[in-house]
């Protein structure tokens, strides 16, 4: 059985599906939390006649695929903002985190270890 591997690039988040990731803003900023849905590897389709999709990857010759071991995350992100990471952890674990919006794909490297971390819920 041959079993394709994937790393966690360098100076990124470690996560899984269920975990919250805190994130601060810029300059020391408030923390904005996500949710992480699932992880995924993504492939480029383009056309193929009149009504079919192929993967990129299929009809390139040498030059390397987008996204080509990649790590995305498919997010929730909250609108609530929080001062501190304590703040935002008691939100998390209140279920108070404001309204939501789904369906954001983010690569992992937008989540460097240096402004983000994760944090997995009690409950989860």
């Amino acid at each position: 059985m041959n079993i394709e591997t994937l790393t966690f690039p360098s100076g990124s988040i470690r996560c899984q599906q269920g975990d919250y990731i805190l994130q601060r803003g810029a300059g020391g900023g408030r923390i904005r939390v996500y949710r992480v849905e699932d992880m995924v590897k993504l492939s480029r389709l383009v056309p193929f006649g009149k009504d079919a999709l192929i993967e990129e990857q299929t009809i390139l010759d040498s030059e390397r695929p987008a996204f080509m071991d990649e790590v995305h995350l498919l997010l929730t992100a909250f609108d609530l903002d929080f001062a501190s990471l304590e703040e935002a952890i008691r939100a998390v674990e209140a279920g108070d985190l404001g309204a939501t919006t789904e369906g954001f794909c983010l690569d992992i490297r937008r989540f460097p270890l240096s402004s983000s971390q994760v944090y997995r819920s009690a409950s989860h």
